[in-house]
């Protein structure tokens, strides 16, 4: 559990570095996301299980370490999610296989510091 939400904090750390050398373009990209679920006819779930199927494919871990707490956030189940790196290793082999088996492991570690 230490070791992702270590390297949640150390991710956001690094996006915020990023952001102070960034602000414009990082504003905008935020603005393209914010409009993209905004304008999703998709809920919020449903949503963070696209991107997060999206992030393993594309072997983002990053990504995997922001989505994957918003997807326990928003209701995502485990089953859920196992179902999303099932449809995810479909599409990405095996290289997905290993960023699926990584965002499951996530999902557990933010499941119990969601209970302590």
């Amino acid at each position: 559990m230490e070791n992702t939400l270590e390297k949640a904090a150390l991710s956001q750390t690094a996006s915020e570095n990023y952001a102070g050398a960034a602000p414009d373009f990082l504003a905008a990209f935020g603005n393209l996301g914010a409009a993209a679920m905004a304008n999703s006819p998709l809920d919020a779930k449903t949503n963070e299980m696209v991107i997060l199927a999206i992030a393993i494919a594309r072997q983002c871990e990053g990504c995997l370490l922001l989505h994957t707490r918003l997807a326990l956030e928003s209701g995502v189940s485990r089953e859920e999610l196992i179902a999303v790196i099932n449809l995810s290793v479909l599409m990405g082999g095996g290289p997905a296989s290993a960023y699926g088996a990584t965002a499951l492991k996530m999902y557990d570690d933010y499941a119990q510091a969601a209970k302590a």
